[in-house]
């Protein structure tokens, strides 16, 4: 699916408490919703299944912002083989820094702010979402793993939570069953046919772009209030 040719993109610099990191952004020229995607276990910046999938999210006149959490320094000291739990509860701080500093950009700060997270981004929305619940108005997880998110944190969710796996992706659909049942606001487990981790390549990547647009346009299209 092709971007509209009425769309800019940009770099921009992230002022996360103090902590500057960067995202890329794709704002189609009537947009009103933006969606900040991330993953967690690498820079999704420059992965073209994310590309691919701003673009779809664009061609529905949603914005998005691909962004970084961590410097490249702090990439090359994160800790694959550390905690999950401190990792998760590490890029969920920074990703709450990273929008509230989101107010201060002329073109996202007047938005209306969506997440989209996958493997243990999936997670740090959740906690986002929890810490910021008048800020992210909706959540799409793409193969994650809310359940990272921990007990209290899934119990304390209100913000509507799309949760996208596929059918062989065995491990994380139970996973996802397992933090749906803890979550209190609306969900929907949505099941991909014949589909496996990578959910974001091709032939599920336009079944997946049309889930999350139609999740993002339900709920953020009009906040109440």
């Amino acid at each position: 699916m092709d971007i509209p040719t009425t769309v800019r993109r940009r770099t921009i610099i992230v002022n996360a408490r103090g902590m500057l990191i960067e995202g890329d952004l794709t704002l189609p020229e009537e947009a009103s919703i933006m969606v900040v995607m991330f993953g967690g276990l690498e820079n999704a910046r420059y992965e073209e299944s994310f590309l691919q999938l701003a673009g779809a999210l664009a061609a529905e006149n949603i914005a998005t912002l691909i962004i970084d959490p961590y410097t490249p320094e702090e990439w090359a000291h994160e800790d694959h083989a550390g905690d999950v739990y401190e990792r998760v509860a590490r890029l969920g701080t920074r990703m709450v820094a990273a929008v509230d500093g989101l107010v201060d950009d002329s073109d996202i700060g007047g938005c209306r702010l969506g997440l989209l997270g996958r493997e243990l981004g999936a997670a740090a929305s959740v906690k986002v979402a929890t810490a910021r619940p008048s800020r992210i108005h909706a959540i799409v997880s793409v193969s994650g793993r809310p359940d990272l998110a921990g007990q209290q944190t899934l119990l304390q969710l209100r913000t509507p939570t799309l949760l996208v796996v596929g059918e062989h992706d065995h491990i994380v659909l139970d996973a996802n069953r397992h933090a749906a049942n803890l979550m209190k606001g609306r969900y929907q487990l949505a099941v991909i046919p014949s589909g496996t981790h990578r959910l974001d390549h091709s032939p599920y990547s336009e079944r997946v772009a049309r889930l999350a647009s139609d999740w993002y346009h339900e709920h953020l299209g009009h906040i109440p209030g």
